[in-house]
């Protein structure tokens, strides 16, 4: 998550001091980044099982202030915590639109990445789930093999 987030927020020129500050873990308050479970642990829903709660396609990252934040709401409740997250891999989640240059980068990726994102907090499910999880498979793989734009 850490390595996709530097790439998307790089292409999108959000600037951040080093991309070390990408892969630290909260340590001390208000530093690093906390996972969070997009359909939290404890969050009751029938389809969605606990096996697919703790798959990659149901996590991003927050800020440890937004991870407070977030709890185990539901999906849709968390809206706003992902709208105004830092990280633009995490603003994704909610299907919602972006920027303008955020969305022109994105839609770049998915199209680079062939995906057609099929996942909104309105309707997190194991298919939202499974179609994250395929994304972030897709994006990785574009960034390892080179398939993408380098950031600066």
């Amino acid at each position: 998550l850490a390595v996709m987030s530097w790439w998307l927020d790089q292409l999108c020129e959000k600037t951040f001091p080093d991309i070390d500050d990408f892969f630290k873990t909260r340590k001390t308050k208000n530093k690093g980044w906390d996972i969070e479970h997009i359909a939290a642990v404890a969050y009751e829903n029938e389809h969605i099982n606990l096996d697919q709660k703790h798959s990659i396609g149901n996590l991003a990252l927050l800020s440890p202030l937004d991870q407070r934040g977030a709890k185990n709401a539901p999906p849709l409740d968390k809206l706003a915590i992902y709208t105004q997250s830092v990280l633009v891999l995490s603003k994704t989640v909610t299907g919602e639109s972006l920027t303008p240059r955020m969305n022109k980068v994105r839609d770049e990726i998915y199209s680079a990445c062939q995906i057609e994102p099929a996942w909104s907090l309105a309707n997190w499910d194991t298919k939202a789930i499974n179609a994250r999880q395929e994304f972030y498979k897709s994006f990785m793989t574009a960034i390892v093999n080179m398939e993408l734009p380098i950031p600066d």
